[in-house]
């Protein structure tokens, strides 16, 4: 495979040529490639600022590292896009996924992520039984709920009540797992009640309250591009919210081209705090793209590194 580098400028869609690998991870086959995304060093401080002022707002729990440390997680991720306004962010994960197959599939991001574990406390992963497949395993110690003794990073739900009674020992978050309204006193969304409220000659994006996995989430565009939902199945989707649903303006993802075919790309980036200066720190990441504009981790997507200037 070439080493090429992913370039976001005004010069036209990128084009990646070379073949892809299969890997299985943690239970998952995941399609990869080596060629590098780059991010901007600006992107990285728009970014860095965003966390700071995301670690304010997201909603409190009895936490370990909420009591102790006055921040929602150790390790968060933000989904972003990069375009003639720097960094646009569509989420940021306070529990994030995909630790295990950064580390396996970036350089950058292992190192970083081994120096920054250095200064926190030791804590093992907790993984629900209601759970299919984790990548946990290939960054760190995984064990159950009856072996953990520590400290926790907990893989569960919300409503999973046995995992309530260590909320104390948790290093991210648990019952406030997915929530968003951090999202509407940063301004990256607003809140509507109604479909009347909807402008359907402007792309937007809905997502629940709370909730993760891309769950529920509906894009919509004027044109009929892949991913997009439809006008019914938004106004199903939208019945089933009762308290309404957050409404974000359309980001649009870089384009690229992989052996013919269009691709949506996304960065997601992972920043860590480092205990011993009370500093939110950058670890890199990875790129995800899919030939469709509803970008996760499903069995059609790619992964490759994300590299700093």
């Amino acid at each position: 495979m070439s080493a090429e580098r992913i370039q976001t400028t005004n010069e036209g869609v990128p084009s990646l040529n070379g073949s892809l690998r299969e890997l299985e991870l943690g239970g998952w086959t995941v399609n990869c490639s080596t060629s590098e995304a780059i991010i901007p060093d600006n992107s990285i401080q728009q970014a860095r600022a965003v966390v700071l002022r995301w670690s304010t707002v997201f909603p409190e729990e009895n936490t370990w590292v909420r009591t102790n440390l006055g921040i929602p997680s150790l390790i968060v991720r933000l989904d972003s896009t990069i375009n003639g306004n720097g960094l646009e962010i569509y989420e940021i994960e306070e529990r994030p996924a995909g630790i295990g197959i950064s580390y396996v599939l970036n350089e950058e991001f292992r190192m970083r992520l081994d120096s920054i574990k250095k200064t926190w406390p030791p804590f093992d992963v907790v993984i629900s039984k209601q759970r299919k497949g984790s990548d946990d395993a290939l960054w760190t110690n995984v064990t159950d709920l009856e072996t953990a003794s520590g400290l926790i990073l907990a893989r569960a739900e919300p409503d999973e009540t046995d995992f309530h009674e260590v909320e104390s020992k948790l290093v991210s978050s648990l019952r406030r797992k997915g929530d968003k309204s951090y999202g509407l006193q940063l301004g990256m969304w607003d809140k509507v009640h109604s479909q009347t409220d909807l402008n359907w000659e402007t792309p937007f994006v809905l997502k629940p309250l709370q909730g993760s996995k891309t769950r529920d989430v509906q894009i919509w565009h004027p044109q009929e591009l892949r991913g997009r939902s439809t006008k019914s199945k938004i106004s199903r989707v939208f019945d089933q919210h009762s308290e309404g649903m957050y409404r974000q303006p359309f980001h649009p993802p870089v384009e690229l081209k992989l052996n013919g075919e269009t691709y949506y790309m996304i960065y997601r980036v992972f920043f860590g705090y480092n205990l011993e200066n009370h500093n939110w720190e950058y670890l890199s990441g990875l790129w995800n793209a899919r030939p469709n504009l509803k970008i996760h981790g499903a069995s059609d997507a790619i992964f490759g590194p994300i590299k700093s200037q």
